[in-house]
């Protein structure tokens, strides 16, 4: 009987030997920031989700990232910048583990973007390399460098895409290379042909901080009440305008500019119930509380607003998401134009409807009031459309209705 409870604890004793053998030892060097746009605590935070994630996996054992550290220092390795492959590799061997991850992190925006990749100590070669961006918060932080290592221990890709927080990949193709202290990373990149040029009549990037038009139309607009200019953008490039409706913020195009038929789109994020944008004399595009889009007072005969099926609830608190309308002159009869569309580049609804084409400045953001009530068929219907706050970027207005795959290509380009 004991030699037989002997044998089973010899037996048991193996198979723990042996998966303790199949378990492979990555050591996590600190992680650098090139611009110190983020500071040793956040740093701090990131390498130690990076190491809980590795904890995580049972095939992996993360090596003491304080014994490392007194490593590095008794040996003089270099501690600040990136750390040579060499000595990567050399370091790795003398702490006796199979891997070496090296990771690096920048502030993008409000947003953090942290790219790691993992030396094999015995050939010397990066197996795995990878990448996420994540929310400037502490637990999107974790999250985010606990699922950037999970990604790597899962074999990793190559480093040539940046993807959000649960959303969906964007392909390759889309994106130019940035370079990031010499690590090659996928950042996205407006291209510098601007997409779909015909027809197009300004531009309003925001990305130099002011208002200017970025064609040479010279349609320049005034930002009233001094709203930011803000580094979270769709693409993370660039800037946004942040307007504020507590201190009378808004955006105004003092130009008559608006033709019988256009293409107005733009990016939106974090918008309630109010105007989106409008003229001051009462027409434009606004958002109702139940989510409803619509248009106020363009209906020509009765003054009544032109109301969309699609509910814009599914996008008023999801991130950045892109806008276009595009309105199509019908002539002076009744229903005569058409009015379309379009959320993140797809098409969701159409109306037919009517207006009186009045070339006019517009605004985004801010209130508006119909002062043409002596006009007015039905004084009810009379506008007054609160202001909101919401994040604004790219806003392009055309001379033509776009069709779908113009606006594909606009989001595309952008997103």
């Amino acid at each position: 009987m004991f030699k037989k409870t002997a044998l089973l604890f010899f037996c048991i004793a193996c198979i723990g030997l042996t998966m303790m053998a199949q378990r492979k030892s990555v050591a996590i060097l600190e992680t650098y920031c090139a611009d110190n746009s983020l500071n040793s605590s956040y740093l701090m935070m990131i390498g130690s989700s990076i190491e809980t994630g590795i904890i995580k996996n049972p095939n992996y054992t993360a090596y003491n990232r304080a014994q490392l550290k007194s490593l590095m220092t008794e040996h003089e390795f270099q501690r600040s910048g990136i750390v040579p492959d060499e000595q990567i590799k050399r370091l790795g061997q003398m702490a006796g583990v199979d891997y070496v991850l090296a990771s690096e992190a920048a502030l993008l925006g409000q947003q953090v973007f942290v790219t790691a990749k993992v030396l094999n100590v015995e050939t010397g070669q990066y197996e795995m390399s990878d990448n996420e961006l994540m929310d400037y918060t502490p637990s999107a932080i974790q999250r985010g460098c606990q699922n950037l290592a999970a990604k790597l221990l899962n074999g990793g890709s190559t480093p040539q895409e940046v993807r959000a927080q649960g959303t969906n990949p964007v392909s390759n193709s889309e994106y130019q290379a940035t370079n990031i202290s010499g690590l090659n990373i996928g950042l996205p990149q407006p291209s510098k042909d601007v997409a779909v040029k015909a027809g197009l009549l300004a531009y309003w990037t925001f990305d130099n901080s002011n208002t200017d038009d970025a064609t040479d139309n010279g349609y320049d607009g005034n930002a009233i009440g001094s709203p930011t200019f803000i580094n979270a953008t769709p693409n993370g490039y660039g800037k946004a305008l942040q307007l504020q409706a507590s201190k009378g913020q808004r955006l105004v195009i003092p130009h008559n500019m608006i033709p019988a038929t256009f293409t107005l789109c733009f990016w939106v994020k974090d918008f309630g119930t109010g105007l989106l944008f409008g003229e001051p004399k009462g027409r434009g595009l606004a958002v109702r509380s139940d989510g409803t889009l619509y248009f106020t007072r363009w209906d020509a005969i009765f003054f009544q607003p032109l109301a969309f099926d699609y509910n814009a609830q599914e996008i008023q608190a999801s991130g950045w998401h892109h806008i276009a309308i595009s309105v199509s002159s019908g002539g002076s009869g009744y229903g005569g134009n058409m009015f379309r569309l379009f959320i993140d580049g797809r098409q969701v609804d159409e109306k037919k409807g009517s207006y009186w084409y009045r070339s006019s400045t517009i605004q985004f953001g801010g209130a508006i009031t119909d002062s043409e009530s002596s006009m007015d068929y039905n004084a009810a219907a009379k506008t007054v459309v609160q202001s909101m706050s919401f994040k604004l970027d790219n806003i392009r207005l055309y001379s033509r209705q776009l069709p779908v795959s113009d606006i594909k290509k606009i989001y595309n380009s952008e997103k």
